[in-house]
């Protein structure tokens, strides 16, 4: 992931944690670690939504921070945490979790798992009848249209978080215009191409540098990278030396059809990972 030059590397999507928890110096990423959205999402949630009972359904060994994360945001928007599942990330059975959750009665079920098995999850909740009172709260995956596709119906209504805005955003029509025609837009089309906008940007500032294209000055680039320019980005900046980039993240909401539109009329911040005890 470092080349001997240590040269900078960027990534667009990191749902581990440990891509920076402890990772290296030169590793950055723009996408927020699964701890840091439950702990934006679920406080946004419960403002809008109420307080309730939460049920937590997490990648099993992923990382040690997402539990702590869910826990404090949960406590901090006077909810109660009823139930905490660390499932496999290979997961095809959900029917054991979803008795679990019946039996947890939450009035919010959160998700922090990957696709496909994120919209299985929950087709099966509505299989067996399980509809949370005051909803779905999941992690970025919940933008993914293969969610939505797979839990069908019961995704409706569902709150998740993202790094850029929908392609279906007017702030998305440069992005979009860069696609191929047969290529199919989504969320992380322009997250990909907001990953390269960004990339190449600080690759000038680089280059436009008084030491030239190096490895020290991309690393000073990408320290200073305000995200200036990029519409697509809610809020992007190296404040406190955190090699996460993205400070803020968009609420989306699933709309009937499957599809996505922001939920908020500005990017919520995303709160200092000190407060959960980051390892």
């Amino acid at each position: 992931m470092i080349d001997a030059a240590g040269i900078p590397n960027l990534f667009p999507n990191s749902a581990s944690d440990a891509i920076v928890h402890p990772g290296a110096p030169t590793l950055f990423t723009l996408l927020p670690p699964f701890d840091q959205q439950l702990a934006t999402v679920l406080p946004y949630a419960m403002d809008k939504n109420g307080p309730g009972k939460v049920a937590l359904v997490y990648i099993d060994g992923l990382s040690p921070n997402i539990v702590p994360a869910a826990e404090w945001a949960v406590k901090k928007s006077g909810g109660t945490m009823v139930a905490e599942l660390g499932v496999p990330g290979a997961t095809t059975d959900w029917g054991p979790t979803v008795i679990k959750l019946k039996e947890a009665n939450p009035d919010y079920v959160a998700i922090a798992h990957a696709t496909p098995a994120t919209g299985y999850l929950v087709a099966e909740m509505d299989r067996q009848g399980l509809k949370p009172p005051k909803g779905i709260i999941a992690a970025y995956q919940g933008a993914d249209t293969i969610y939505s596709k797979n839990a069908g119906a019961a995704a409706t209504g569902t709150i998740t978080t993202f790094a850029t805005v929908m392609n279906t955003d007017p702030k998305a029509k440069e992005c979009n215009e860069t696609l191929p025609a047969d290529v199919e837009q989504g969320g992380f089309t322009v997250l990909g191409c907001a990953f390269m906008k960004a990339a190449l940007e600080i690759l000038k500032k680089a280059e436009a540098s008084d030491k030239g294209l190096s490895s020290e000055s991309i690393l000073e680039a990408v320290k200073g990278f305000d995200g200036a320019g990029l519409p697509e980005l809610p809020g992007v900046g190296n404040e406190g030396g955190s090699r996460q980039l993205a400070n803020a993240m968009w609420m989306l909401k699933v709309l009937p059809d499957g599809t996505l539109a922001l939920d908020s009329d500005k990017p919520v911040e995303i709160p200092d990972d000190s407060n959960w005890g980051v390892k």
